[in-house]
């Protein structure tokens, strides 16, 4: 949520497409395919915990869904495709934010406006033609504040936490947020669609809530402070003609609030002095913001499940008017860590990798065909030619670029060297300019033999080409450099430092712990070691668990399973405490 989207685009983006308008079908529907989609705020690039990015990939494998929305991703969209092997779309080099990652080829790629809050794309889903966006709207002027006693723009209390509850009011409020404009810019962008009777699926976080959820019902609920309103933005998308799928399928709010965000105490707003002085306590500030709409009326289309993915909203957020116990909520669930058998949640507070959870539906789509035989079309800068070579016991890399004609003009690009675990833009182990006036060239760039003994088979190498834009950097491409390619051209073995990795990254609570280790100096009381992550290592904290490695250079050993939380394994050298090598891993 917190993340501001970019609204300084160098022009205005004109919707591509519309002059060759791609009709609906006019072949017999006569297969049933099932189509999952997933909206997710990735919480700045799944960065803010080192292990977020593979608990991210783990959570998007575990779901399988056909076609992900993706907010606040410019760091982490180019990767997923490649790690989920998916089509991606995250709009020209001016957009920020947002991505568009599909198993079924893109046919064509509809740009955003230019307020960058939405990105299209026509779709061949098994033949039929299906129209997808993704949305991020606005985060200022966050009007469920002023309806609730605070204020959407300074986050801090009202006088007296007096509530806006005029509809009016919070109508001019809510137009200063650019929400409506950007939501009448959407349902624009969509009407042509729409009225073709092409199936239209967006979806994203609005930075909104529904009037469908601020209804008499919910008055006195997540205080609501008496206010029944219907916000503008989604009720410009409903008189669109469009349908909120979760309220399709579980109309009744008080039943089924679907709050996504906060879903942690710690990440409402509401929690400053002001507040206190003002309210007297923080305030509930937990809505649903995170949508999927489809137009329901379209010939053959059909919404089949809902369902949020992530912990209960309820779990590590209790209502500060202490509440929550007096409602049976009963939203449904689906994730890598809810019980098959109950269907019960089992996250622990910070098993999920964004502030908001993420938001699932599964339609079942008419289509002529069971596959789909289009190309799909690739907007995306590639990596190419890419060689290598030793240089002394360096490694040199030279590669190219193709599809450099979608650069940005006077745009300055950057190729990293990074492992695959590192945040976006990391640049510690080297960099090279590539200026977007002279692509067409030959680059190279130098990575150190003390980086690859280090990583040896522990960590995949990654080339990145990013680029500034937005309130992060954005990753448009990314190149795996296989260790079996470098192996041939450098011989790491005979100058390979002591390694030690586990044999998963993350463990489940009481699993075994296997460690793996090579390299070591052979000396008797060589030993391995378990900590938390943060502790030090010069002896002065004591290993949760240790095991000596009896003189052994390369070998494993096995440690008892561990309580949920992020640990680090090291190896030591003959019975004292000059370190190694180390990893990290983590226990959900």
């Amino acid at each position: 949520m917190k993340k501001p989207l970019s609204t300084c685009f160098a022009t205005a983006l004109a919707l591509v497409g519309f002059n060759h308008f791609i009709p609906a079908q006019a072949q017999p529907l006569i297969y049933d395919t099932e189509v999952k989609v997933v909206t997710a705020n990735l919480w700045h690039d799944l960065s803010i915990k080192a292990h977020y990015y593979q608990i991210g990939v783990a959570e998007f494998k575990h779901l399988d869904a056909d076609i992900i929305f993706t907010q606040e991703a410019d760091g982490a969209n180019a990767r997923l495709a490649k790690d989920l092997d998916m089509n991606l779309w995250q709009g020209d080099h001016s957009t920020s934010s947002l991505g568009i990652l599909s198993k079924f080829p893109i046919k064509r790629v509809l740009e955003g406006d230019v307020n960058g809050s939405h990105i299209g794309a026509i779709l061949d889903v098994n033949g039929r033609n299906v129209a997808v966006w993704s949305n991020h709207w606005n985060y200022t002027q966050y009007v469920s504040y002023d309806a609730r006693g605070g204020n959407g723009s300074t986050w801090q209390a009202r006088k007296h936490c007096n509530a806006v509850s005029d509809r009016s009011q919070l109508d001019e409020l809510n137009d200063q947020s650019q929400r409506p404009a950007q939501a009448a810019s959407l349902l624009a962008a969509l009407t042509p669609y729409i009225a073709s009777g092409m199936p239209v699926i967006m979806g994203g976080d609005t930075n909104e809530p529904s009037g469908l959820d601020w209804t008499p019902a919910t008055a006195n609920m997540f205080d609501h402070n008496g206010t029944v309103y219907d916000y503008k933005s989604h009720r410009i998308i409903r008189e669109g003609g469009l349908t909120d799928s979760y309220r399709e399928l579980f109309p009744n709010p008080v039943t089924h609030p679907g709050a996504s965000w906060p879903f942690r105490q710690e990440d409402s707003w509401t929690h400053g002095v002001s507040y206190t002085k003002e309210c007297g306590r923080a305030l509930d500030d937990r809505d649903r913001i995170d949508f999927i709409y489809y137009n329901k009326d379209t010939q053959g289309v059909g919404l089949k499940s809902a369902a949020f993915v992530g912990p209960r909203f309820s779990t590590y957020f209790k209502g500060p008017d202490g509440q929550d116990n007096h409602y049976n909520w009963q939203d449904p669930h689906v994730g890598r860590l809810v019980n098959n058998v109950t269907q019960t949640p089992e996250y622990e507070i910070y098993d999920f990798p964004s502030d908001h959870l993420w938001y699932q539906s599964t339609f079942v789509i008419k289509t002529p065909s069971n596959q789909s035989s289009a190309d799909s079309l690739d907007r995306n800068v590639q990596f190419d030619g890419v060689a290598l070579k030793a240089e002394g016991k360096d490694l040199q890399v030279r590669f190219t670029l193709t599809n450099t004609q979608y650069f940005g003009a006077d745009t300055d690009y950057y190729v990293n060297v990074s492992t695959d675990s590192a945040s976006p833009s990391d640049s510690s182990v080297g960099r090279v300019l590539v200026d977007s006036t002279q692509v067409n060239k030959t680059f190279s760039l130098t990575i150190a033999n003390s980086f690859l003994v280090n990583n040896f088979e522990q960590k995949q190498i990654q080339l990145r080409l990013f680029h500034k834009n937005g309130a992060s950097p954005r990753v448009d491409a990314v190149y795996e450099l296989s260790w079996s390619d470098v192996s041939a051209v450098l011989d790491l073995g005979n100058n390979t430092a002591t390694a030690i990795k586990t044999s998963k990254s993350i463990y489940t609570e009481s699993e075994s712990i296997i460690a793996n280790f090579t390299h070591a100096p052979g000396n008797p009381q060589d030993w391995l070691g378990i900590y938390y992550k943060g502790n030090p290592s010069d002896g002065s904290v004591y290993s949760i668990d240790w095991q000596y490695i009896n003189g052994e250079t390369s070998g494993s050993r096995t440690f008892v399973g561990l309580a949920a939380g992020e640990y680090l394994l090291r190896v030591f050298e003959n019975n004292g405490y000059t370190l190694l090598a180390e990893t990290s891993f983590s226990v959900q």
